[in-house]
């Protein structure tokens, strides 16, 4: 859940570097994943190199343009409400074998390479016993596994693992209210939603949420100038299982395939054996959470017919954090001693970011027609900036769980900081010329350092 989006229009033109289109939403660079769809107008794609080199060299790999609604003119005062609630179902999960399968397989491939079989005769009778219901437990009792991951090797359950990792289904809601309305000289839109995407773990629930506020007005205080102001703000939650220590997110599911059906999942004493399940469930979390807040404001001004300039400001502030508890998983293993799968002792890591970007742009552009033939000329500046930071801070060994915390570990503690930076100044221009609404010419240039 909350997976981000990964979008290509020109194909990959680079082995190492960024192929992503440039995604601009009312005209500013903006994160796709933090986009409401209900909110959304129009989207336009711009793929060709003609088109899209007005917009600099971040363009290199197409442009997606999004334009967001506004209030329409002369229209009541509208109220709406949407919802959307379905049910996910993981779908392509691949299947095992069954036990007996297993064992038979790699009993096989043993007599053809002349080495001793990987399940003895004994095992193989246990684990038909199993699948037929006359032997109960999921291995003997008299020759325990004696590790965590020994199980697999010397158990005789028969388990659809690939199949046990995920529920059969997760429910999903999305709910979004809005109003608009305006005359002839103001319009306004508002809208605000929630989206919940809870994950489809059996073991240790994950789970996303967004939400998301945005307005947009407009007013024309005269005929020959208007103001618009808008605002956006999107604040998206994770929450998911750490998962075993030291490894990534993904080695859950990879290890899970390697268990085999043999794996036990209960000890006889109805314990949980399966460190992977131990590890998703008390492993600790890993809690994510970012904001991003727009304030636009523009003009546009029409001294003549036909000759408009445009002028607007960009403000953005984005901050977040990441949290995460690693701790100690105690499994409790068949032959009565204690394994761990987790940290050491319990701890507390957080990651806290911070940045801020500022645009502003400046645009002007005449417009003429002469008989069969119409001009359009435009030229303009933008000039945007770019500041991030970020402070990593960890300790171990906390007092006490409940109030997780640097403050309340006693273990030595990791400081780190990230600063970076980045800014544009640019003028560009365009020229079209339209005969007849038959033959179109354009030419577009821009120039950034």
């Amino acid at each position: 859940p909350g997976a981000s989006q990964k979008l290509q229009i020109r194909g990959i033109g680079s082995i190492s570097g960024n192929t992503t289109p440039l995604v601009l939403v009312d005209g500013v660079e903006t994160n796709i994943n933090f986009i409401d769809p209900e909110t959304v107008e129009s989207v336009s794609v711009l793929k060709d190199a003609s088109s899209s080199a007005i917009y600099g060299s971040r363009a290199a790999f197409g442009v997606i343009l999004i334009t967001t609604k506004k209030g329409a003119k002369n229209q009541p005062v509208k109220i709406e409400y949407s919802n959307n609630l379905s049910f996910a179902t993981p779908i392509y999960v691949p299947d095992m074998e069954s036990s007996l399968t297993y064992a038979t397989a790699f009993n096989q491939a043993s007599a053809n390479a002349g080495v001793t079989p990987v399940f003895p005769a004994e095992q193989v009778e246990r684990i038909k016993g199993y699948i037929n219901g006359t032997y109960k437990t999921e291995y003997n009792p008299s020759s325990p596994p004696a590790s965590l991951w020994r199980g697999r090797w010397d158990g005789n359950a028969n388990y659809n693992w690939t199949k046990e990792y995920y529920k059969k289904y997760a429910f999903h809601q999305k709910h979004n209210v809005s109003l608009s309305g305006g005359d002839n000289k103001n319009q306004y839109y508002v809208n605000a939603g929630i989206f919940d995407q809870p994950g489809a773990y059996s073991w240790g629930d994950d789970g996303y949420k967004r939400y998301n506020v945005l307005a947009n007005v407009s007013s024309k205080v005269a005929e020959w100038i208007s103001f618009n102001f808008s605002t956006k703000y999107a604040r998206n939650h994770t929450d998911v299982p750490l998962g075993v220590v030291g490894l990534d997110r993904t080695y859950t599911w990879s290890q899970i395939i390697d268990f085999w059906p043999t794996m036990p999942k209960h000890n006889i004493d109805g314990s949980i054996s399966n460190p992977i399940i131990l590890a998703l469930e008390k492993g600790g979390r890993i809690v994510t959470e970012n904001h991003d807040l727009w304030l636009n404001m523009g003009t546009e001004i029409e001294p003549i017919k036909g000759w408009k300039t445009n002028l607007s400001y960009k403000y953005n502030a984005r901050w977040g954090n990441v949290i995460q508890n690693p701790k100690p998983v105690p499994v409790p293993i068949p032959n009565g001693t204690t394994g761990n799968i987790g940290e050491v002792s319990n701890g507390y890591r957080s990651e806290l970011n911070q940045g801020q970007y500022t645009l502003l742009s400046l645009y002007t552009s005449y417009e003429k027609a002469l008989g069969k033939h119409t001009l359009k000329g435009m030229v303009g500046f933008e000039q945007d900036l770019y500041n991030n930071r970020r402070l990593l801070g960890s300790k171990m060994n906390l007092i006490t769980e409940a109030v997780p915390s640097i403050k309340t570990a006693l273990g030595d503690y990791t400081l780190d900081d990230y600063l970076d930076h980045w800014a544009t100044r640019g003028v560009f221009g365009r020229l079209n010329y339209n005969y007849d609404e038959k033959y179109l010419a354009e030419i577009s240039s821009r120039y950034d350092g």
